[in-house]
């Protein structure tokens, strides 16, 4: 395992954030309390960062990952089910809780072991482009190779003339495989920053059950659902070849109801244009809904869903020059324009998602960024389209995430805190999408950074309609861990409720309704369920499935690893019960 040299002392996260064993032969966790018993034969599936550095093969030293996005995914699975609890009594025992977990990038590091580098496109990992592109690039790709500073540097303005023929160039000759001898194998890819337990668009062909890993580039993972193991790698242009450009969002929207996926696709360059488009839940048709061009070409991490519209939200994390560093330096953040422009507002582009009218119409807000959506809805007695997400000032927070600042934590760290924001968009009015500049958004509610609260998740049950608690990771100080407790909060009355116990790392919580509460959301019913998280505990050394009542944000039952069994909280998660159908939107 790599050591990890800081000028800070180590804050107990460090523990986390190291590179973790898998757990293939699935263990009996201890419990502590009671889970709810509509939990029985469900399964939660989490997915994120499990190691962080690869040792070379042939060379002193190895691949040490900066950034926690850069991790090498590991997934994890909890099964719950009374037969596997050992008080089981005919079936009416208590619920047990068994617990697996598998990397899925082992190829992909014997790779980087191998090269002695990284060589795929990662989000904040430098790639040598020398490697890439070998002794000899084109000219234009030469001078860009010995001008770094245009692309580093926001003083520095490079000749219009030299990107355009660089890009040019990269678009004539795309650097080759950087070992083509390695045959194609699922394991060559990083995919893990959002798990659902469904085939993009209906079933597979091959099974009633899909377990698919998603991420911000094009690329998805399909995973035995038991084993974890890798089956196939492959992109959206899999069911539709205009699906093909580099960029797209972890986080699909899916309608409950209808099947139907939603995403977008970006495909960087000088003319970059967003296609934003469905995919059905039968049959795998995919309809493109609008292909948006002039919109600043950004990273963008989730999207917005009502029954009526797609709404995309570019917020300011442009890619410089058309994205001409992803290809350059291989990853994300150095091709992202740093120096934040108060300037420059956010867009939200309103996409009707029937297929018939593209483009609606386009709304601006004073500039700020935004990872996580949370919901949407349409307000059927104005018209509104209301959204809600977490707000951020600026976009730094992608800068913060580096792994020495979470496993230290600097004197001078300071949280980039994410609060509750909501706002109208008035998409009934007499201005087409197409007949001026964009409408201004309405903001009718906004949260305090006290308050503060990522990984949103609320009640399945209210997707794509009103909702009143949201739930998410929680900072109580924000010159400390970012995700040490988890957060209640009320979007009426701006209150919150905290569960923060000492030294606990908490991850995503989600929410599993409790189905007793009836096939339609209320109000009345909101709060019917149970919170999951996986949290590292610091008092024990050891990671936990922890269940809490949402009513009182109190822990009612705790599934216990063995000490010294960790895993990364990992990012995000879903729960499919004994059907196999996805309960998390």
């Amino acid at each position: 395992m790599g050591q990890y040299p800081s000028t800070q002392q180590p804050h107990y996260s460090l523990a986390v954030f190291q590179n973790q064993p898998d757990v293939l032969t699935p263990i009996d966790l201890t419990i502590t309390g009671t889970f709810p018993s509509y939990l029985d034969e469900g399964l939660l599936y989490r997915t994120g960062p499990g190691s962080f550095s690869v040792p070379f093969d042939n060379a002193e030293g190895e691949l040490v990952v900066n950034h926690w996005f850069d991790g090498f995914t590991q997934n994890h699975r909890f099964e719950f089910s009374c037969r596997r609890s050992p008080y089981h009594d005919g079936g009416k025992g208590p619920i047990g809780v068994k617990y697996n977990s598998r990397h899925s990038t082992d190829a992909h590091k014997a790779r980087i072991a191998r090269l002695g580098y990284e060589p795929s496109t990662g989000f904040a990992q430098t790639r040598p482009p020398r490697k890439i592109f070998g002794p000899n690039p084109p000219p234009a790709v030469e001078y860009v190779l010995q001008n770094t500073t245009i692309l580093q540097d926001p003083d520095v303005s490079p000749p219009p003339s030299a990107l355009l023929a660089a890009a040019q160039q990269l678009a004539q000759n795309r650097p080759p495989p950087a070992d083509p001898a390695l045959p194609a194998n699922p394991e060559e890819y990083n995919v893990g920053v959002t798990i659902q337990p469904k085939w993009p668009g209906g079933d597979a062909s091959d099974s009633d059950f899909a377990l698919v890993t998603r991420t911000d580039s094009n690329k998805l993972q399909r995973l035995d659902p038991v084993t974890l193991e890798p089956l196939e790698s492959f992109t959206w242009a899999r069911f539709d070849s205009r699906l093909n450009g580099q960029v797209t969002a972890s986080h699909s929207q899916i309608d409950p109801e209808t099947g139907e996926e939603f995403n977008f696709n970006l495909e960087l360059g000088a003319n970059a244009t967003y296609k934003v488009f469905k995919i059905s839940d039968k049959g795998n048709k995919v309809t493109m809904l609008a292909e948006i061009a002039g919109a600043p070409p950004c990273y963008l991490h989730s999207l917005f869903l009502t029954k009526k519209y797609v709404i995309l939200g570019v917020w300011q994390a442009v890619y410089k020059y058309g994205g001409l560093g992803v290809a350059l330096q291989g990853n994300i953040v150095d091709s992202l324009e740093k120096r934040w422009n108060p300037n420059l507002p956010s867009l939200f582009y309103v996409v009707d998602r029937s297929g018939k009218n593209g483009l609606v119409k386009t709304f601006k807000a004073p500039a700020h960024y935004c990872f996580h959506t949370i919901g949407a809805w349409d307000d059927e007695s104005t018209g509104d389209v209301v959204l809600n997400y977490c707000k951020l000032d600026d976009h730094n927070v992608i800068w913060k995430f580096s792994l020495d600042n979470l496993r230290s934590l600097p004197q001078d760290f300071t949280h980039e805190a994410a609060y509750f924001a909501q706002a109208r968009l008035p998409v009934v009015s007499n201005t087409s999408a197409t007949s001026g500049p964009p409408t201004d958004l309405v903001f009718t509610a906004e949260g305090s950074k006290l308050n503060n609260i990522e990984l949103p998740q609320i009640n399945p049950g209210h997707h794509l309609k009103p909702f009143r608690y949201v739930y998410g990771i929680h900072s109580t100080n924000l010159t400390e861990m970012p995700f040490h407790g988890l957060i209640r909060y009320d979007t009426v009355t701006n209150r919150s409720l905290v569960w923060a116990p000492q030294n606990i790392i908490a991850g995503e919580p989600l929410f599993v309704r409790d189905p007793s509460s009836g096939p339609e959301a209320s109000p009345e019913t909101e709060l019917n369920g149970v919170l999951l998280s996986m949290v590292y505990d610091a008092n024990v050394n050891a990671s936990a499935l922890v269940a809490i009542d949402p009513n009182t944000m109190t822990q009612v039952a705790r599934a216990s690893m063995p000490y010294g069994v960790i895993a990364d909280m990992g990012f995000h998660g879903a729960f499919a019960n004994e059907f196999y159908q996805s309960l998390q939107s």
